[in-house]
């Protein structure tokens, strides 16, 4: 055979590894073609080949000669300009015939010292050369057979079969191309024994046969020959032939098939084979995806690798892996905005490359149809979750790309506006997101308010998340998303307000109702800082003033139930050792200012009707300061309750241990000791000075309160001579569609005097006047004796609304008929009552009211206007519930004092001496008790204290629990009240009351008047205590006074003491202001000593002509 007469060549030494470059691509690779471990192994020397660089150079080079011969990876036909084709053709071959430079394979290079372009001759042939098989092969293994591999070295690579195992005949069907010239080297074809598993250790594989063929035989058109094998040396054993086959390539049109002859690197199609493996790369990566880049770099160095290999060029692979993974969005495995990043922006630049292909720009518009269509669905469907900032990343992917693809010219979509049409989906988008809001907030609620509330929450979060996300964004050149899901949410969700607002002004849910407002004001916060115009239009105002309305209308019958409640649950105990009022009073000021602190945290938006809300609620009737005058007439009545339920087994509890630091201290006697309480003694129950604690602070706290819900306004430094004391003005009156229709006028009513007051007997009847307006008991004046021009000067203040215009005020004469015996209460009459109608728009004035034919009464009317107003009301209905308090304890102390000083005094009564003791008594001439003091040889000091010791003992058992029990300021009130009353009682013993017809008074001998002079020097002592007790101004009254004058002046003649009135009466005429009363003790001197018809004839004039009426 021809091939025998070449020299046979010596075959390689064992293979070289192959490059590390090789091994990792065989790595990479394995994981997305899912092959296992073994299955690499198996197929090594596949591997191997196909990515060993000589291969891959050898291949290259035949790609270079198909290059040139038109038939290359792209063809003229692929491109829309021959002359662009002919471009990319330059810059291919420059590629190509770089990377063949780039190999550094030695052989290669041997081949290729030349310049590249000398390999790129259209004289080389490009052949098929197949080692079919072989027959006869002398056995060389123990088993008589052998396992058999052909090697083929051309141009210095080496091609390397699989092996064949235990055959003679084997059959590898081994195919190579070559690339051939004429003056080349000849082919040397070797077959081996594989003696080893070990493929890359061929040290010991046994030599079976070789043949040469020339380069001639291998330019042939076509051949088809077996060879028989020839020995490298004489000592070879050799036997058999072996069959080849070569075959020309030619450049037909069946390039495939071409590619399949001439290459083993390169896949006969190439871009289809790339495309099924980045598909197959995409689903294995996906797996593993973790939000960073989707191709692992492994995966994408395998692709790089692969697509330089087999000249996959860059357009192409990018819209393949556009085309792939729009695919992928589209089965919603991948967002918008993987695609946008991984796939599109680099396709979407490539697809006006210069190279691009018709193909790729074919692949390019049919994957951006189907995203364009998947992007608008996107759109319109958008909103259906909530936003986040992985989505709003979505949202500016799926308009980068809209947009993208509108201004990509290749496209064609210049004539359609996608702003209007991504705009029109967006609106669709929202008005669906809406709708949806509104079926989960009113799912399952069984009331509107209910379903509104979460509503008008869920709005408020959609447009925060919207805000958060989106706000500095515009999309499509125009379009703000804040601004326009605000237009869609509003125009729906307003009307819906107001149909709320209409449909539940009948039978309101205030809770619910100021819920919703307060949602509403909270969105509408939002609203603000995305579009102020549309947050005008949620006129929080008008919607809910209706429900304010009927809240403040509420609220005004529930302040008297509220402390109705406290009342009930408070133990009136101290609430500590240094606060000693109780629950009650807490639990009411905490009510108001609940409600208070209700109407602040609504945060109103009109200030004025805010205040002005306050304000009635602060003065209206049945609001607080009518609930505090009530409570001190539940107070004062309680007292007098404590009193008459009071027994001397609760006297343990009486005596208090407070820790207050300041106390009375009462002391008596010589030796100033403090007598031992006696639980029998005890009179005041604790409650009571609970409860007296209790209106006491009443004031204080009001005012506190007051301070803190109308703040004084802050004045600047620089203002000249500013008012530090300057009240706070306020709320001006309501404008029409208000929450107050009417804001209720505060009133000041000052009872002046009487006029022409007509007089009844008996003479000692005492004038009071009651106010009252329909049902509503405005106050009552105090008493005072009877006068044609009795004088109060007191003031009321009440609350005067619309609807009090109709009802007059109602003035009253009561007359007050004192007791006729001890223990007995005084007779109330109503005698006589006006009527008085008030106008607000008068603000000033003083009236007559004509009391049916019995006189009139001068009154003035008062419109107050500021917060001042308000305290003074609240202390004015305390200070009447002191009053009445204090007179209740005082009298229920002293109750039985008459009594008690009348048994004590009788062991001092000497009738038989009465001439002597009146003589010896018209002696002293001075106007004080302290200063005229009976001589001790007549009653002393011992004999004094020994008769008082019970009494005073009595009252100081109760003075000493009462101080234990009180604020120091009021006890010495009540000790003041309880002296008064000592004082009264007292006088009572000895004289009558002026106008008093009852039986007169008999006139009491000098011993017995001088114990009672004694008797008073020892109670003022007591009561003043060395300055621990009453100061001496407040012991010294006018009524002490002139019971001293009396007392010193009691046996003086009735002739005398008749000289001594007129001409005082005369004396105190002449003075401006001069009370024409100072003389009343004379008078009641005079009748007790029988001047009867003088005394009644003074009283007669003067009632009946009017005088200064004080009470006595």
């Amino acid at each position: 055979m021809p091939g025998n007469s070449v020299e046979a060549v010596e075959p390689p030494g064992p293979r070289r590894p192959p490059p590390t470059g090789a091994l990792e691509l065989a790595a990479n690779i394995r994981e997305p073609l899912g092959l296992r471990f073994e299955d690499v192994d198996s197929i090594q020397r596949e591997v191997i080949e196909t990515f060993g660089s000589e291969h891959i150079s050898a291949d290259l080079m035949i790609y270079l000669q198909l290059l040139i011969r038109d038939v290359g990876i792209l063809s003229p036909t692929d491109f829309h300009d021959f002359n662009v084709y002919l471009a990319w053709k330059r810059f291919e071959r420059e590629a190509v015939e770089k990377l063949i430079s780039s190999t550094g394979h030695g052989a290669v290079s041997a081949v290729v010292e030349g310049a590249v372009s000398d390999l790129s001759s259209e004289d080389d042939a490009l052949i098929s050369f197949a080692v079919q098989s072989a027959t006869g092969l002398y056995a060389k293994d123990h088993n008589g057979l052998s396992n058999p591999y052909c090697v083929i070295m051309f141009n210095g690579i080496s091609y390397v079969s699989h092996t064949v195992e235990k055959s003679l005949n084997p059959r590898w069907n081994f195919n190579v191309p070559l690339k051939v010239k004429s003056a080349s080297d000849p082919l040397l074809l070797t077959i081996w024994n594989r003696s080893t598993d070990r493929p890359r250790d061929r040290r010991g594989d046994a030599f079976l046969g070789m043949c040469t063929i020339t380069s001639g035989q291998l330019c042939q058109s076509s051949l088809d020959q077996h060879y028989n094998l020839d020995k490298r040396s004489t000592r070879s054993h050799v036997s058999g032939q072996v069959h080849v086959v070569v075959e020309r390539i030619t450049t037909d049109k069946d390039k495939p098939n071409m590619w399949k002859n001439a290459l083993r690197a390169l896949p006969p199609d190439p871009r289809v084979v790339y495309a099924t493996l980045v598909k197959k790369f995409l689903d294995c990566a996906v797996a593993k995806y973790d939000g960073d880049s989707l191709l692992p770099e492994g995966y994408q160095r395998v692709l790089d690798s692969v697509a330089a290999i087999w000249r996959v060029g860059l357009p192409y692979r990018a819209m393949i892996y556009f085309e792939a993974l729009t695919s992928m969005f589209s089965q919603a495995i991948i967002p918008a905005s993987v695609l946008q990043r991984e796939a599109f922006t680099k396709a979407d630049k490539l697809s006006t490359n210069h190279f691009v292909t018709i193909s790729d720009l074919d692949i390019f518009r049919q994957a951006c149809a189907i995203l364009s269509s998947l992007l608008s669905h996107q759109l319109s469907t958008f909103f259906n979750h909530p936003l986040t900032t992985q989505r709003a990343r979505e949202l500016d992917a799926i308009a980068g790309m809209l947009a993208a693809m509108q201004a990509n010219k290749a496209l064609g979509m210049a004539d359609v506006d996608v702003s209007k049409v991504a705009k029109k989906l967006l609106t669709d988008a929202l008005e669906a997101r809406y709708h949806g809001l509104h079926a989960i907030a009113h799912a399952s609620q069984e009331f509107l308010d209910d379903g509104l509330i979460n509503l008008v929450k869920a709005v408020r979060h959609e447009l925060e998340l919207y805000h958060a996300h989106v706000d500095t964004a515009l999309y499509f050149g125009y379009v703000h998303i804040p601004d326009l899901a605000a237009k869609v949410f509003s125009d729906r969700l307003i009307p819906e307000l107001d149909r709320y607002a209409n449909a539940y002004l009948a039978s309101p849910d205030l809770a619910n109702a100021f819920e919703l407002y307060h949602e509403v004001q909270a969105m509408r916060g939002v609203y603000e800082t995305v579009d102020y115009k549309l947050a005008e239009k949620f006129s929080t105002q008008t919607l809910f003033t209706p429900f304010l309305r009927e809240w403040v209308g509420v609220s005004e019958k529930k302040f008297i139930e509220w402390m109705q409640n406290g009342i009930d649950v408070d133990e009136f105990c101290p609430s500590s050792t240094t606060v000693l009022y109780s629950s009650s009073v807490l639990d009411m000021f905490t009510s108001f200012q609940q409600q208070l602190d209700f109407i602040v945290n609504l945060k109103w938006p009109d200030p004025d009707e805010e205040r002005a809300v306050i304000f009635r609620l602060a003065q209206l009737d049945k609001a607080i300061t009518e609930t505090l005058r009530s409570y001190c007439d539940i107070m004062v009545h309680r007292v007098g309750e404590d009193f008459r339920h009071f027994t001397t087994s609760t006297a343990a509890s009486t005596v208090s241990t407070s820790g207050k630091k300041k106390k009375l201290k009462f002391q008596f006697g010589k030796g100033k000791k403090t007598r031992q309480i006696n639980p029998d003694e005890i009179r005041i129950p604790s409650k009571a000075c609970v409860r007296i604690n209790n209106m006491d602070a009443l004031p204080v706290r009001f005012g506190d309160f007051c301070d803190r819900i109308f703040p004084r306004p802050q004045q600047a430094p620089d203002v000249p001579n500013a008012d530090p004391d300057v009240p706070p003005p306020l709320p001006p009156k309501p404008s029409p569609g208000s929450i107050l229709l009417t804001t209720p006028s505060l009133i000041r009513l000052t009872i002046l005097h009487g006029q022409r007051l007509t007089a009844t007997r008996p003479y000692n009847i005492q004038f009071s006047l009651r106010i009252r307006m329909g049902k509503r008991e405005i106050g009552e004046t105090r008493s005072v004796p009877q006068s044609a021009s009795a004088v109060w000067n007191e003031a009321f203040y009440f609350s005067l609304g619309a609807t009090d215009l109709i009802t007059p005020v109602e003035i009253c004469l009561m007359h007050r008929v004192p007791p006729e015996k001890t223990g007995e209460s005084e007779r109330l009459y109503m005698f006589a009552r006006g009527t008085l109608r008030l106008n607000p728009a008068a603000a000033d004035m003083e009236v007559a009211v004509d009391l049916g034919g019995s006189g009139k009464v001068l009154v003035q009317t008062k419109i107050e206007s500021d917060v001042v107003s308000l305290k003074k009301r609240v202390a004015s209905d305390v200070e009447r519930g002191l009053e009445k308090a204090v007179n209740i304890f005082a009298e229920k102390v002293c109750y039985d004092m008459k009594d008690r000083l009348k048994t004590v005094s009788r062991k001092h009564k000497v009738s038989g001496y009465k001439n002597l003791i009146t003589k010896l008594n018209q002696k002293d001439s001075a106007s004080s008790l302290s200063s005229h003091s009976i001589s001790p040889t007549q009653i002393s000091d011992d004999e004094i204290e020994n008769d008082l010791e019970l009494l005073l003992g009595y009252i100081n058992v109760n003075l000493e629990v009462l101080t234990e029990s009180m604020e120091h300021s009021l006890a010495l009130r009540v000790v003041k009240g309880v002296w008064v009353q000592v004082v009264n009682h007292v006088e009572a013993l000895v004289v009558g009351e002026v106008g008093d017809e009852g039986k007169d008074k008999r006139e009491w001998d000098a011993k017995r008047i001088g114990f009672i002079r004694r008797s008073m020097e020892f109670l003022a002592a007591f009561f003043h205590s060395d300055g621990e007790g009453l100061p001496k101004e407040e012991l010294e009254t006018e009524r002490f006074k002139q019971l001293c004058q009396l007392l010193n002046m009691y046996h003086t003649s009735k002739k005398e003491l008749q000289r001594l009135y007129l001409a005082q009466q005369q004396s105190a005429s002449t003075v401006v202001g001069e009370n024409l009363r100072g003389g009343d003790w004379i008078l009641k001197l005079i009748r007790v000593k029988g001047g009867k018809e003088f005394v009644d004839e003074i009283v007669a004039k003067r009632v009946r002509w009017g005088g200064e009426a004080t009470t006595m």
